[in-house]
């Protein structure tokens, strides 16, 4: 069993043996995002008495996080240790396969958490990596994107493999109609 485990900001790989003493670790008083791993090592971890929360993850998102520059890294390491929605990650591993630069792990964890268009959060992901870009089209999404209905038409209107100055150009149309 291979676990990441939320320490004071900062989360860690640990391969660990599915042993007692973590299985309890685990479902104790931690963070800890647990999958299964081909190598076996036992290593104590202090964890924070905060967090109760067991975030399942899998083996190719671990192998994902590895592969992430060290900036970048540290980024998911943060969010991690604050217990993001566990739907995150795994998403973003997929339709991202290596965060191209530090500065984006949070702008695109606002718009998934801040924003109810799924469809914004792949554009972001798929399109935009560049921090200022990506803030920018934060704050026109949240202006833009704020029920079913808006989110509705723009998935009417739009398409991942739009190109960025169509998809800003109906966000910011859409923005000027609700002032």
């Amino acid at each position: 069993m291979l676990c990441l485990y939320g320490v004071q900001g900062v989360a860690s790989s640990n391969p660990a043996a599915p042993t007692k003493r973590n299985k309890q670790k685990a479902s104790s008083s931690e963070l800890a995002f647990c999958f299964s791993a081909s190598e076996s090592r036992d290593q104590e971890l202090p964890s924070p008495a905060e967090h109760n929360t067991l975030l399942a993850m899998t083996a190719s998102t671990a192998a994902w996080l590895d592969s992430q520059i060290a900036d970048v890294r540290a980024e998911l390491d943060r969010l991690i240790s604050y217990g993001p929605d566990p739907e995150f990650i795994p998403q973003l591993a997929e339709w991202l396969p290596v965060v191209p630069c530090a500065g984006l792990i949070d702008l695109y964890y606002d718009i998934w958490y801040c924003v109810p268009s799924r469809l914004a959060f792949r554009i972001a992901v798929l399109h935009m990596h560049d921090a200022e870009k990506l803030s920018d089209f934060l704050a026109l999404a949240e202006r833009v994107l704020v029920d079913a209905l808006a989110c509705d038409a723009f998935a009417e209107q739009i398409h991942d493999d739009d190109e960025l100055y169509e998809i800003t150009g109906w966000l910011k149309r859409r923005s000027r109609q609700q002032s």
